[in-house]
């Protein structure tokens, strides 16, 4: 640890890394605060324009950003601890405050793992059921039900118009 801290291009690049963690720590936190402001504003609107009764859909999805927030919070959390303590060692020479700022480096990381492969996991779901629900062995499902032939919707558009002509 001694020699890389002597190494004045290890510096330079820890010193960089302290920097752009601090800065993206800093927007995930504004980030964070804009997703739960969001996520109020989704909620306040479901209520107030139901005419007494709220939408659920909106409310629903005001919770949902609500609880996505923290997805943000916590990595940037643990970026900015990084920057603190690592900023702190490289001023002061200090090579245990350095090796305990690359700890909440480290959890940002496992953090950044298990997320994607959480990703990966409802992708991979997502695709399957769309999968399987596509391709049933049926041709066409469904299509009966949102295809009319022409000549229905051109009657039922003469039937509108003749409609509209009476009450006139």
């Amino acid at each position: 640890m001694t020699n890389l801290a002597n190494n004045d291009n290890f510096r330079d690049a820890v010193d960089k890394m302290v920097y752009w963690s601090k800065l993206f720590g800093v927007a995930a936190y504004i980030f964070g605060g804009f997703m739960v402001i969001a996520g109020l504003s989704v909620m306040l609107y479901g209520v107030w324009t139901s005419g007494g009764v709220p939408q659920l859909s909106l409310i629903l999805g005001g919770i949902f950003y609500i609880i996505a927030a923290p997805l943000y919070l916590y990595p940037g959390k643990l970026l900015l601890n990084f920057s603190k303590v690592t900023r702190q060692a490289l001023n002061n020479s200090d090579p245990e405050k350095f090796a305990e700022g690359f700890i909440p480096m480290g959890l940002h990381f496992k953090f950044l793992g298990v997320m994607t492969v959480i990703g990966f996991v409802l992708f991979g779901l997502i695709f399957t059921s769309v999968s399987i629900y596509n391709f049933n062995g049926e041709e066409d499902v469904g299509v009966e039900k949102w295809e009319q032939p022409r000549e229905v919707v051109v009657e039922e558009a003469e039937q509108l118009e003749a409609e509209q002509l009476e009450v006139e």
